[in-house]
């Protein structure tokens, strides 16, 4: 049986991927954080000599990496967000220098788009000066291209996913989700700034996870959006009041707030994960 090492393997994603993944890879993860899950151990990757020694030990047909500093509503401004992402993946990149992989998969976001009206595929422009998650961005799209650059070198087959907003049981509080969710639960009600107009893109958890085992399975290499649908928050209000509220419950439309019809092209993905 192949081995999968997922690298950040504590975080949301990285949890469900190691349950999804288990019953067709051997799966071992690595995090800074401790997780009590089989195959997991805890290791900080910014200590060079301590990942090293794992990863001499072992031997990984394929690596995902899920690392990141995350954009926060108190980092959004940081310039030390760029920096720190910037030496998680120079780590990554000498530890395994030398080692032998069939297949490296790296998570980056749809951040690394302008977050303004308008379709984004993948030949698209990329500016995320227009985006509040620009810092955050531009450390994700600098790890694209250092990881292209030095394992495409070595031929290492690599995989860049964009990834837009993922939900599911255990997202992050801050989601636009779990913040109607809150709201409904508090005050039976949702407010929808920008009247609901605003369009937004995501991906359930398990869509995520399905898709990954496809492109390991069919051997897809390259860049891509991994998108799942795109949706006002108007419709996203609705499907939660229908799943979780009941007859009483409210929408309240504000003037006030972003519009922006953001959506993300997963078409050349899909096309490939369905041929």
């Amino acid at each position: 049986m192949r081995k999968v090492l997922i690298i950040g393997a504590s975080g949301f994603i990285g949890k469900e991927l190691h349950q999804s993944l288990k019953s067709s890879f051997e799966v071992y993860g690595i995090s800074k954080s401790k997780i009590d899950t089989t195959n997991f151990e805890q290791i900080n990757i910014l200590d060079r000599d301590e990942f090293k020694r794992y990863m001499e030990k072992n031997s990984f047909d394929i690596v995902i990496n899920l690392v990141s500093i995350l954009a926060q509503p108190n980092n959004l401004y940081d310039i030390n967000v760029l920096q720190e992402n910037i030496n998680l993946t120079e780590s990554i990149l000498e530890v395994l220098n030398g080692i032998e992989l069939s297949h490296f998969i790296n998570f980056s976001s749809s951040s690394i788009y302008s977050n303004t009206s308008g379709s984004y595929a993948e030949d698209g422009l990329v500016d995320m000066s227009n985006n509040t998650d620009c810092i955050y961005g531009l450390s994700k799209f600098n790890s694209e291209m250092l990881f292209n650059f030095f394992l495409r070198e070595k031929g290492v087959p690599i995989t860049t996913l964009r990834v837009p907003m993922v939900y599911g049981t255990g997202m992050n509080e801050s989601r636009i989700h779990k913040v109607f969710e809150s709201q409904l639960e508090a005050e039976n009600k949702i407010s929808l700034w920008g009247n609901g107009e605003r369009i937004i893109s995501h991906i359930s958890i398990n869509e995520l996870c399905q898709k990954v085992l496809k492109i390991i399975d069919k051997k897809i290499f390259g860049t891509y959006n991994l998108m799942g649908e795109s949706l006002t928050t108007f419709m996203l209000a609705k499907r939660i009041i229908s799943n979780k509220g009941n007859k009483s419950s409210e929408l309240t439309k504000i003037e006030k707030g972003s519009k922006a019809k953001f959506k993300l092209d997963g078409t050349k993905l899909n096309s490939l994960l369905n041929d």
